[in-house]
């Protein structure tokens, strides 16, 4: 069983020489959506074992850069000096990649990453058998449904990625937050009570007047009831067009377990002891339940000590810290690519 765990041309500059990165542009099934994407490949001939990198929520680029932060390329240079074939790409209608991100839901990001799977594992040099997907948090969730659907040939790593529908992971990443911000466990109560009330709306599909009642609601009681409430109905209103949103409907029932159980390749998770938004408190017992049912040996959960939610070495897990802090811990990228080769050995 798995065990739960505490603990065209440019040269990658990490201490070591590889072969120079690759632009790739990938057709994918979608009318419109073309893929624009970076292909690293280690030195020597080959066939090398691969990875596929998908991005959390909203527009990204290959690099999957926030805050001056380039999470993706750092994986990418270790995955390289590894010995891995590594693809990244910008989201649909972000950076070079066509298309339209709004209106996109995780339907549409799973056709776009088994073309990028499909892709990398036809490059000259890769052995398509070998190939795993790396999802970040909402894209953890998009590589477990690649995977189910027998689209993945090696294995997953969810990377802070959900295992909870969505509305319960927002509600626990809007209390989180607060507590990070230093609010009162006592107006925190509140909150959750607040939160939990709209998401159930939106989930019954209640009318927009009773959606905007709520959410100012939820406003005033986040702020402590400080904001004077037509200002907070003018802060709700600004919330109303992303509640519309189809991305937002989808997100909020979407629960990834199913899939997760559904994976007929091992999967690891990994998750940061001060994520405040994918928290593991919340997520990685029920990702272990679920990969439990995968009845999959090499599968792990670990949970890292001191890591956020861009698994950089924090100090609260707050939002407002990341752009303070040191990139991806190399750490990481390295423990990730030990459990990937020994999948890989276990095979040989």
């Amino acid at each position: 069983m798995f065990k739960t765990l505490i603990c065209t041309g440019a040269m990658l500059v990490c201490g070591c020489a590889f072969a120079a990165d690759n632009e790739v542009a990938i057709e994918t099934d979608t009318p419109g959506v073309t893929l624009a994407g970076t292909v690293s490949m280690p030195e020597g001939e080959g066939p090398f074992p691969g990875v596929v990198l998908i991005s959390g929520s909203g527009p990204q680029d290959r690099d999957s850069a926030i805050f001056g932060k380039t999470p993706f390329k750092s994986l990418a240079e270790v995955f390289v000096e590894r010995g891995y074939a590594v693809l990244r790409y910008d989201d649909r209608g972000v950076g070079e990649s066509t298309g339209e991100f709004a209106g996109a839901t995780i339907d549409d990001f799973v056709t776009d990453g088994g073309a990028a799977v499909k892709a990398l594992s036809t490059t000259e040099g890769v052995d398509w058998k070998r190939v795993f997907v790396l999802g970040h948090s909402e894209g953890a969730g998009v590589a477990a449904e690649l995977a189910a659907s027998g689209n993945v040939r090696a294995g997953v790593v969810f990377l802070g990625g959900t295992a909870a529908p969505g509305h319960e992971v927002l509600t626990d990443q809007s209390v989180r937050l607060m507590r990070a911000a230093g609010i009162a466990e006592e107006q925190l109560e509140r909150v959750r009570v607040a939160h939990q009330a709209l998401m159930r709306a939106l989930l019954d599909g209640a009318d927009d007047e009773t959606v905007l009642e709520l959410t100012t609601e939820l406003v005033m009681t986040q702020t402590g009831g400080a904001m004077p409430s037509n200002f907070a109905e003018l802060q709700a209103q600004q919330s109303m067009p992303q509640f519309q949103s189809a991305w937002f409907k989808r997100f909020l029932e979407h629960d990834p377990t199913g899939a997760i159980g559904r994976m007929p390749v091992p999967g690891l998770a990994l998750y940061g002891s001060l994520d405040q938004q994918v928290s593991d408190e919340l997520n990685a017992p029920r990702m272990a339940d679920a990969l439990a049912g995968g009845r999959r040996p090499e599968s792990r959960v670990i949970v890292m000590p001191g890591k956020n939610h861009l698994f950089q070495t924090a100090r609260t897990g707050g939002v407002d810290e990341y752009a303070l802090l040191d990139d991806l811990d190399p750490k990481v990228a390295h423990e990730i690519a030990d459990w990937m080769d020994g999948v890989l050995a276990g095979r040989d």
